[in-house]
């Protein structure tokens, strides 16, 4: 008998007349040439024939599996078997640093991807990009989840603050307003009418609105004005763009268009009823402001009775076209910017928010100034 060993260790034996023959070890697969004469001397359980058939005992089984990461280790791993998991995970754990949402697929793929790595006794590469995409995932979670938590808690707090901001400032508007009506009042000795300037022939040239100028410090702007001419003229139509501030409605996107949703009641009642024309006034004078009612005027008090309303529908600021009113019919529609109501002008320089279901019966009220109806505004 002939004895020799493997490359794997094992010691094999083959008769001699098989010298120079090849021979399969039950161990490790290898093939052996038989060599003409003894090189070792192995235990008479490991010996095999060469070419026989070959059935590995259950020792040789367990050795077999025991050797086979090691076998494995030592063998080069195929071009292009790194992880596809690895990498999407890297891809994504980068991806999370400026979209949040891919965070989660990233730690996901990641922990799948080493799972898998560890699952392949080193056949599959890329352990370091699934960790990569995990470690980045995990920071995206760590940093930016709670930024982006405070900004979806920031953003109604911040639309609310902007909505208090416009309706204090549309408030802020209207006072002004308010109090250039009490100066005019005082100065001429009554408010000016809603069509404030007129031709001889009483046909309306201008609003009150440009008769409000010199009292909210737009004097320039005022003497730039033809107050015999109408509004659309040549003259004065080229100032509509230089609309004062305070007629236009906080953050209106039509600013610089001339248009204004700050408008007066003009009807049978109201503060602005078209005042009739005593036998000692005189015919219009061209240029003059016609003067209306004074605030002695108003029976049903001050604080009960609308001044300066904010409407739905925007009209040209020197235009003399504002609500027109009827005791007995529908209340003109308000508006403005805000759901939760409109910010009206009282006449005692007051200004408080009137609520979008508020009856036309009680509107009616705070239009009229001598209607009687006793009804009070909070």
């Amino acid at each position: 008998m002939i004895r020799f060993a493997c490359v794997c260790g094992r010691q094999l034996q083959a008769r001699e007349e098989d010298g120079g023959r090849k021979a399969k070890c039950p161990s490790c697969g290898a093939i052996s040439t038989v060599p003409a004469t003894e090189d070792a001397s192995p235990s008479p359980e490991h010996a095999i024939q060469a070419d026989a058939p070959i059935r590995p005992s259950r020792e040789d089984r367990r050795e077999e599996r025991e050797d086979r990461p090691k076998r494995r280790r030592n063998r080069e791993v195929a071009p292009g078997a790194t992880s596809g998991k690895a990498t999407a995970a890297m891809i994504l754990g980068i991806s999370s640093l400026f979209l949040f949402l891919t965070a989660i697929p990233g730690v996901i793929l990641g922990i799948l991807a080493l799972r898998d790595i560890g699952k392949s006794d080193d056949e599959l590469g890329g352990k370091g990009m699934a960790i990569t995409g995990l470690v980045l995932s995990c920071v995206s979670f760590v940093l930016i989840l709670p930024v982006v938590l405070l900004i979806g808690l920031l953003i109604p707090a911040v639309g609310a603050v902007r909505i208090a901001a416009e309706r204090t400032q549309d408030a802020n508007n209207l006072r002004q307003m308010g109090i250039a009506m009490h100066i005019h009042n005082d100065n001429y000795g009554g408010l000016p009418q809603a069509a404030a300037y007129q031709d001889a022939n009483g046909k309306p040239l201008l609003s009150w609105r440009v008769a409000l100028l010199p009292f909210i410090e737009q004097d320039n702007l005022y003497k730039r004005f033809r107050l015999d001419e109408p509004w659309d003229s040549p003259t004065n139509k080229a100032l509509l763009p230089l609309m004062p501030r305070v007629y236009a409605l906080p953050n209106d996107p039509n600013t610089g268009s001339g248009m204004t949703c700050y408008q007066v009641f003009v009807g049978a009642g109201s503060a602005f009823e078209p005042r009739k024309r005593g036998p000692n006034d005189g015919p219009p004078v061209p240029g003059q402001v016609r003067l209306g009612w004074n605030l002695s005027d108003f029976p049903d008090g001050l604080s009960n009775t609308f001044l300066i309303a904010t409407c739905a529908t925007p009209v040209p600021w020197t235009k003399p076209d504002d609500l027109p009113f009827s005791p007995t019919g529908p209340v003109p529609q308000l508006g403005g910017q805000m759901r939760q109501g409109s910010n009206m002008a009282f006449a005692d320089g007051s200004v408080r928010l009137i609520q979008p279901n508020t009856s036309d019966e009680t509107l009616r009220a705070g239009v009229t100034r001598n209607g009687g109806e006793g009804v009070t505004f909070p």
